[in-house]
């Protein structure tokens, strides 16, 4: 029997917790415990306002019933711990009450402190301030967390029924995997809610964009580097999956998959580069070996983008050997053809015909006009579709120096074989096989930043020019 005090001196919610454990019925918690899978045969302890501990167990499906008429006042922290995982929740009385890790993080942005903190000294001063600040903590975890899942959460994240497989134990389930996949233990993500630190300032997600240097394995394999697997676990690193490795724990893995003609997606993978890619994919622009639609698809299936997000970018490399296969077959009616097409793509008609027409030297002009033009839309299609979705950590690879490649290395030989002249031919494509900086330009909001890189030394680049 719980014993009567002063109206004065207690809540209104204590004396209906009064009323009721005076009554014949019993009072009980009936909870639910679980982390996405339920917490099987884990201990459990109510600690309420006044009274003693309450202690009890899990069942095999996560659930328990604390029996709280024993001289115990609501409200209480719950704890429930299975010797690996301690989450806490807060009862403001008798029912159904979830500990997850939902719970966790809105009692510590109620309290402002690690739950933790307030169950190893718990009273009517921090049941007070949880009790305050519940609704608050409670809306703002629902949006960090559906912002940080994808996912939407239905009910009440400390009363509503729900069991292991339904709509919200999913988003329990998504939580986890992101936290595994970022490497992030919970503490560290309820330490960042308590700082007031959205969810997203502690889950930076890595996106890929590119060619053949940053392809982790849209035709099945990495073309630049071979492992003991062609890809995935086992295969060697290429840059992208280093830079990745400093951020989260899941590998990097292709969103396009490419069998001959068929091109097919693969949901949660965030590597959009393709082998072969290209900022100018001029025979079809709308597929995604062009770096520009990879940008366009990512921010289509994300959205937007966070603040911590971080985007690597290369591309390039595949339309300077384009430029220069072209400039060099261009000694023929048909390959000069070629060479006014491809310009033409970027360029326009009209502006080829003008660069070309400018004296002796109007193929390298043009030749220069049409990286500049591709280097341009490139920035444009950064800005567009990674700065204005909210990125702010984008890095842009530098192109590498195609003339060190195999590829060109061949074309090289066949020069020298005709004409003995290898160095006049590899100079000035060497000499503009980076891309330029793009001409300064009105700032949208916000304004981007871009990094160039160097190409890594090692291995050296190939660019094959591979299969659409």
């Amino acid at each position: 029997m719980l014993r009567l005090r002063s109206v004065r001196h207690v809540s209104w919610l204590a004396v209906a917790s009064v009323l009721v454990a005076c009554s014949d019925n019993p009072v009980y918690i009936d909870g639910f415990a679980a982390t996405g899978a339920a917490m099987a045969n884990a201990d459990v302890t109510a600690k309420c306002v006044e009274g003693s501990p309450v202690t009890g167990k899990t069942d095999a499906n996560g659930l328990f019933q604390l029996r709280i008429d024993g001289g115990q006042v609501a409200p209480c922290i719950v704890q429930v711990t299975d010797g690996t995982t301690t989450l806490h929740s807060f009862a403001s009385g008798a029912g159904r009450l979830n500990v997850t890790p939902l719970t966790e993080l809105s009692v510590g942005k109620a309290l402002g402190s690690a739950p933790a903190t307030a169950f190893s000294s718990f009273d009517r001063a921090k049941s007070t301030t949880i009790a305050n600040g519940l609704s608050v903590a409670t809306a703002a975890v629902k949006a960090e967390v559906e912002a940080l899942t994808g996912k939407t959460i239905a009910g009440d994240m400390l009363t509503s029924t729900f069991k292991v497989g339904d709509a919200d134990d999913l988003v329990l389930d998504a939580f986890k995997e992101k936290l595994q996949d970022l490497g992030k233990p919970l503490a560290e993500v309820v330490a960042a809610i308590v700082e007031n630190k959205p969810l997203s300032a502690i889950a930076p997600r890595v996106r890929v964009f590119g060619d053949s240097l940053s392809d982790s394995g849209t035709f099945g394999l990495k073309f630049t580097v071979q492992g003991t697997a062609a890809t995935g676990p086992g295969s060697s690193s290429i840059w992208v999956d280093v830079v990745a490795a400093q951020f989260q724990k899941k590998l990097l893995c292709a969103y396009f998959r490419i069998n001959g003609s068929t091109v097919t997606t693969e949901s949660g993978c965030t590597n959009y580069a393709i082998g072969g890619g290209r900022i100018n994919n001029f025979t079809n622009p709308s597929a995604p070996l062009s770096v520009l639609v990879q940008l366009q698809t990512a921010a289509q299936v994300h959205g937007s983008y966070t603040a911590s997000d971080i985007l690597l970018i290369d591309g390039g490399g595949n339309d300077a050997a384009d430029l220069a296969g072209a400039w060099l077959g261009a000694t023929t009616p048909t390959g000069l053809q070629s060479f006014q097409t491809l310009l033409s793509s970027a360029l326009g008609t009209s502006a080829t015909a003008t660069l070309l027409g400018s004296g002796q030297s109007g193929p390298v002009v043009a030749g220069v006009a049409y990286m500049e033009k591709l280097a341009d839309n490139l920035a444009d299609a950064v800005i567009t579709h990674a700065v204005e979705k909210g990125a702010k950590k984008v890095l842009v690879m530098n192109l590498p120096d195609i003339a060190l490649t195999p590829w060109f290395s061949a074309v090289l030989a066949g020069v020298a074989a005709q004409a003995g002249r290898p160095s006049a031919t590899r100079s000035p494509i060497q000499g503009r096989s980076v891309l330029p900086t793009a001409p300064a330009r009105p700032a949208r909001s916000p304004a981007p930043t871009l990094r160039a890189c160097p190409a890594t030394p090692s291995p050296p680049a190939r660019l094959p020019r591979c299969p659409p």
